[in-house]
């Protein structure tokens, strides 16, 4: 029976993203969750198998390069636990989501390429939008705990792929303003400013620098204003944004992470080739970790740094070669400039999404070259 790739791939992406927002709520509310991780896996390995099977297909080297640098890099990242000899299965099993991550963004553009899926894609989008607002809205989220870090990078990677499919300009302009309220409630600082950043690049990407401009400049404007005029209701529901601005003495996410970056160079000054895998344990707790690119060299060493830093750059040229206004490579220059500036800022070695960016980019190859053969043969 032949694989329905585009099918799977629906089904992995609605478990893994959408429903972990669900997922999510339920959590907090003290039901039962969904066991969508798990279920998801158990597909995605499905995707594993397709992914192999398409290896069988010949390809031209820069696709193999690619993909090659991507298995030395987990292969180092494996390596340098097992030396560590302070690996446990969570670390090994991270390694394979990793991989599965990475599986999964090589087949994300069937999604963009399937007209069934669109409409999906942009409905959730909206609902999500208000439900969280709702939400964040009618429950004190300081008595509960929460992933907002994990909702955050879910809901961004929804909205950049119903921006890509949506080709109305107040259409995508509604959905940002939709977005950025979203992303406010969700109090991820990173999520909100990479998105609004990002989006303006989507803008400049599809609809030209006269309309960039024009939505830059009204945007910026209308922001100051809201700002200035609303800051104490801004203050009342999310004051971590206006600290990052107007008060970063008194922000003590900041001044944390910039204690962990401090103890982070420490470390790889220490142990600059090898790296010292879960080193922060011993000033602090798991998550004491930089925030930042960095943390592949503290916690792996040298030779996965240079790696992740290699991937990242190949990946920007590739990117950037983007010939035609198609709305699945629009989403991989906006998402994947999007994940990876996160990445060298504010995530670390823990940041998932950041290998969806790397599979993204593997198909991206592909793909062109399956064009550019279609052309030569015509």
């Amino acid at each position: 029976m032949k694989v329905k790739i585009c099918d799977y791939i629906f089904w992995v992406f609605l478990l893994l993203f959408p429903l972990d927002i669900l997922n999510f709520y339920l959590e907090v509310l003290n039901y039962p969750n969904l066991a969508t991780g798990f279920i998801s896996y158990i597909l995605s390995l499905l995707l594993v198998y397709a992914f192999l099977r398409d290896l069988m297909i010949p390809k031209d080297m820069q696709f193999w390069r690619y993909l090659a640098l991507f298995i030395i890099f987990v292969l180092s990242i494996l390596t340098s636990i097992i030396i560590s000899r302070i690996g446990d299965f969570n670390d090994y099993y991270k390694c394979f989501v990793w991989f599965l991550y990475f599986v999964i963004g090589y087949y994300l553009s069937t999604i963009l390429k399937t007209n069934k899926f669109k409409l999906y894609l942009i409905c959730t989008n909206i609902i999500f939008c208000i439900s969280i607002v709702v939400f964040y809205l009618s429950v004190d989220i300081k008595e509960y705990p929460m992933n907002y870090l994990r909702i955050a990078e879910s809901f961004v990677l929804i909205s950049f792929l119903a921006h890509s499919i949506t080709n109305k300009k107040k259409y995508n302009l509604l959905l940002f303003v939709l977005n950025i309220i979203a992303l406010f409630f969700i109090n991820s600082r990173s999520a909100l400013i990479g998105y609004f950043i990002f989006f303006f690049l989507f803008v400049y990407i599809r609809y030209g620098k006269v309309y960039f401009f024009k939505l830059i400049s009204l945007s910026s404007v209308f922001g100051v204003l809201v700002v200035f005029k609303m800051k104490s209701i801004i203050e009342a529901y999310n004051d971590r944004i206006l600290r990052l601005f107007f008060n970063k003495e008194g922000d003590t996410s900041l001044l944390a992470r910039d204690h962990l970056l401090d103890q982070g160079i420490v470390r790889i000054k220490e142990n600059w080739f090898s790296g010292d895998f879960k080193g922060q344990l011993a000033y602090g707790e798991a998550g004491s970790y930089i925030h930042n690119i960095l943390s592949y060299w503290s916690q792996f060493g040298l030779i996965v740094f240079m790696l992740v830093c290699l991937l990242i750059l190949a990946g920007i040229v590739v990117i950037i070669q983007r010939k035609r206004n198609l709305p699945y490579e629009n989403f991989v220059m906006t998402y994947g400039f999007y994940t990876m500036l996160v990445l060298l800022v504010s995530k670390s070695y823990m940041y998932n999404n950041i290998y969806l960016t790397f599979g993204l980019i593997l198909a991206l190859i592909k793909d062109r070259n399956e064009e550019n053969d279609i052309s030569h043969s015509q």
